[in-house]
């Protein structure tokens, strides 16, 4: 399976991380920019030149995992196809939103989901990889918004990284604006070149 670098700058960019490895993922460096104390690998940067320079024979793939800060549009090109995003919705839902899942909680959906798309230069517009969807607790509020990152969003975004990571020879990337089909909870939505590949998440994959 290819390498995955993960790239953050929180708590939950290290949590993501490490439930990659428990997924038997070769994640070789945690790209951080700010000292979070792990016991994984680790190179930081500062800026997103220091990042650049620090990238190239790192991983074969890299995911953006609680990272607030846009990409430069080259450096975005440079990687193209190989710098993911770990996204708190189903995009295009709450695309560009700081919180989508506090969003969410505020809106009092029931359901959302998490989606792995490919970074582009617009913010949270890239073609999607996979997708999946988990019900939220009832009564849940915004409030719980932190806890919940924790518990739902950091497992289930890295299984679903995994998952694209494992059948990576086999996706077909697909553009927000034609995505014609959302997962239901409890699925897992891959697109491959023979069409949208569905299982349920709480398999073991």
């Amino acid at each position: 399976m290819p390498s995955l670098a993960v790239i953050g700058d929180s708590v939950f960019s290290v949590a993501v991380a490490k439930a990659l490895v428990s997924k038997g993922c070769d994640v070789p460096w945690l790209l951080l920019s700010q000292g979070i104390q792990t016991s994984l690998p680790v190179q930081q940067f500062r800026t997103h030149d220091e990042l650049a320079a620090i990238m190239p024979g790192s991983a074969d793939y890299f995911l953006l995992a609680f990272y607030s800060k846009r990409l430069p549009p080259s450096m975005v090109c440079a990687h193209w196809g190989r710098l993911w995003n770990l996204h708190a919705s189903l995009l295009p839902t709450y695309r560009g939103v700081g919180n989508p899942l506090g969003k969410a909680l505020s809106d009092g959906l029931n359901a959302t989901g998490i989606t792995v798309h490919l970074v582009a230069e617009q913010f949270d517009a890239g073609p999607v990889l996979g997708q999946l969807a988990m019900e939220l607790p009832v009564g849940a509020s915004v409030q719980d918004a932190p806890a919940l990152y924790r518990s739902l969003i950091v497992p289930l975004g890295a299984l679903l990284a995994h998952a694209c990571l494992a059948r990576i020879d086999t996706l077909s990337p697909l553009a927000q604006e034609q995505l014609r089909r959302k997962p239901m909870p409890g699925e897992l939505f891959l697109h491959t070149r023979s069409g949208i590949h569905v299982r349920s998440w709480q398999k073991p994959y």
